[in-house]
Order: C-alpha cells, then structure tokens, then sequence
C-alpha cells in the first residue's frame, strides 16, 4: 500500500515522482514479472483461478489527484496491470464539495483515504454516502495504539476502531498496530453497542427493577425522541449532555439505592414540564 508523497517537493527539484516510482518497479524482478508481462493483466502473476477475489499486491495512495492520473497514463503505455488508486484527503477538506467533484471526475480510482476523524464528526455519514455514491472504498487513517493518538470520545483504540468498522462501515483501515486491526476484523459486529444504546438497556433495566417508582414512560420519550430532539446516531457529547440535563445523577450516585432514589426524583420532575423536551 505505496503512498506517493508530497510529489511537489520532487517537482521543485527537477524530478518526476511518477517516472522514480516505475523505474524502481521495471528494475525489481518480481515487481516485474507481477505487472508488466501483458499476460498477467488481470491475475497480477498469481495464477489463481478465475472469478476469484484476489487481494490486489499493490495500491497506489496519493493525496494529489494530478500525479495518480499521470502515474495511470503511463502505466496504461507500458501496458502494465493497473493497481488500485486511492485518493486521500485530510479532515480539512473531505467535507467540501470540492473534494467530491474531484473525486468523483476520477475514473480511475477504486477508493477514497480519509483522516479518520471525517468519519467520526457530524459530517461522517455524509462522507459515507457520497462515496457509496461513486462506489468508493474507504479507507480512513490512522489508528494507533498508544491514548494520544485516541480521540477524546473513545475509551481506547479498539473502541475507536470499532466504532468505525461496525458503526460507520468502513471497508479498510490503515492502523500502526496490525494485531489490533485483525483482533477488530475477527470479532465482527454481533456484539457492537453504541454507547446510546448502552445507557438505554441501563435506563431500562433499572426501572424494570424499581418497578411502579419510576416511569418507563419518561425515560423512553427521552430514548425514542425524533425530530428536534436528540438523535443518537450524534456524537457522544451531544448524547451525554442531554440525557445527564434530563436525568441529573442518574449514574454518579455512589450506592444503588441513592441512584435509584434520584432517578425517581429526577423523572417525576421531567413529567411535570413538558417544556423540558421541547428545549432538548
């Protein structure tokens, strides 16, 4: 997964980014005998039988359109087998029209690679759309391990990741820690909880256990609002600050039964003012 990078610093040095990169593949045999012997345009040498997937042994990732399109046209004169081009672009830019436009004027690509944080702000399923749209894979970037690389709304780089994969629906994942990609990739989704859907199964349970204390009713007006209420497909700061304005301590009480005790206080008070949730 080759990354042609800054190609305006060779520019300005007199050299072509795009030429180095195929001379260096032309001058190493295996690279040779994979993409340029016409015969193995389709199979890239792996001799596998036909009408099977075959993880492609090379992609071509640039954040400049301009040079992966001239990287194709010679590629396309030397009659090589043509990798997978994946267009990049940082969390300034991937909610901009403009970088739709360009990406989708590219015939050539297979994918879009984004700062992993366009996917997970308010923009993210927008993103998701228009790349199904042009029938793009995405392939955010980057995970890593270490908790300074982990945004804030995450417990941990797992967390992150799974989120990404089960919630958002990527397709692939640059990540500097391969054990943890495969360890998401393996596990699946049939577990995956949002932490919405987390705090509703709590609010639920407990009101099973208190009974005719509390009203259920409340609580899943709160969960099942639509409209100009919460949505829980938002982040989880937005989600976090309206269920605590509404439910006060429902979680930080130190004993069972002084949490219970608040969450009925709480509750009957939401029931008397309906003008609560029309605020939320």
């Amino acid at each position: 997964y080759v990354e042609l990078k800054s190609p305006e610093i060779f520019t300005e040095h007199n050299i072509s980014l795009v030429d180095t990169f195929i001379d260096e593949m032309v001058a190493h045999p295996h690279a040779h005998e994979m993409f340029f012997i016409r015969s193995n345009e389709t199979d890239y040498g792996c001799h596998r039988r036909p009408f099977t997937y075959q993880v492609p042994p090379l992609v071509i990732q640039c954040f400049d359109g301009k040079t992966m399109k001239k990287l194709h046209t010679k590629l396309k004169q030397k009659e090589m087998a043509l990798p997978p081009f994946v267009l990049l672009v940082d969390k300034k830019t991937c909610h901009l029209s403009t970088f739709w436009y360009e990406a989708g004027g590219m015939s050539i690509l297979s994918g879009v690679g984004p700062d992993k944080e366009c996917l997970t702000d308010v923009g993210g399923k927008e993103f998701m759309m228009e790349a199904k749209k042009f029938d793009l894979a995405v392939h955010p970037w980057t995970t890593r391990a270490e908790s300074e690389f982990v945004q804030s709304k995450f417990k941990n780089a797992e967390d992150e990741l799974r989120y990404l994969y089960c919630k958002v629906g990527i397709h692939g994942m640059f990540t500097e820690n391969v054990n943890l990609g495969v360890q998401v990739g393996v596990r699946g989704c049939d577990d995956y909880k949002t932490a919405e859907e987390v705090l509703e199964e709590d609010i639920e349970d407990l009101e099973k256990e208190d009974g005719p204390e509390v009203d259920g009713a409340v609580s899943k007006k709160i969960c099942n609002e639509e409209g100009n209420s919460i949505k829980f497909g938002d982040v989880t700061s937005v989600l976090v600050g309206g269920v605590v304005g509404m439910l006060g301590t429902l979680f930080v009480g130190k004993l069972r039964r002084d949490r219970k005790r608040k969450i009925g206080l709480e509750m009957e008070r939401v029931g008397t003012r309906d003008e609560d949730m029309e605020i939320i």
